[in-house]
């Protein structure tokens, strides 16, 4: 899914979601983080894992800052 910047441009940085609505309880799930500056050079950052929890109240994963 395409998350587009929060404020382009801005050194200061911005938090952003991303909500998986296909996801089944336990199983685990793996994620990439593609980064692409202002002039369309790209990054890749990850895999991370995630591992889908019983219904419930939601949860949230958190993602390293990439500087």
């Amino acid at each position: 899914a395409f998350v587009p910047a929060a404020a382009p441009g801005s050194a200061a940085g911005a938090s952003y979601r991303y909500v998986d609505t296909a996801v089944r309880p336990g199983r685990t799930y793996w994620y990439w983080l593609e980064a692409v500056d202002l002039q369309g050079a790209t990054a890749l950052h990850g895999p991370v894992s995630a591992q889908a929890a019983p219904a419930g109240p939601p949860r949230r994963l958190w993602l390293p800052l990439v500087n």
